[in-house]
């Protein structure tokens, strides 16, 4: 065979491309990568919990790591010090403060739950209504 003829068969055997295509394979991404990939998001999107939660739901759920710790060193000191009756007063106190935490969460939470609900003010004498009047007390002194 010539060298002509070798190269016309070369050409019907390569697959046609067009230059857009030949640069979008180029780049190592295509359209269909694209589709792909946003359909994920998509997807991930709606298996997302938090977006499938309201009210306290959501507060407890955005929550979750705070307690998830408090409750571990909480069973730890209530396992390893309270029931075999060694009264560690310093290892409950490590807990105190992972509570404190959780609870400050659990309660900003609702406030901005209430704040976006439009929600009037809380009732002084309960937790969320304790907890608003901090907060406007520490903004009061900054």
């Amino acid at each position: 065979m010539g060298s002509s003829q070798s190269k016309d068969l070369q050409q019907i055997a390569a697959p046609a491309t067009s230059p857009a295509q030949a640069a979008t394979n180029a780049n190592g991404s295509n359209k269909n990568d694209e589709s792909r990939n946003e359909e994920r998001r998509k997807q991930k999107a709606a298996n997302d919990k938090s977006s499938q939660l309201t009210g306290f739901d959501l507060v407890q759920y955005n929550c979750r790591k705070k307690k998830r710790r408090y409750d571990q060193c909480y069973k730890k000191w209530y396992g390893s010090t309270f029931t075999v009756g060694q009264l560690d007063k310093d290892a409950r106190e490590d807990c105190d403060d992972l509570f404190e935490a959780y609870q400050h969460c659990i309660l900003m939470g609702m406030k901005k739950d209430r704040d976006r609900r439009g929600v009037g003010k809380a009732n002084e004498d309960s937790a969320i209504g304790t907890f608003e009047a901090e907060l406007e007390y520490e903004n009061d002194d900054e």
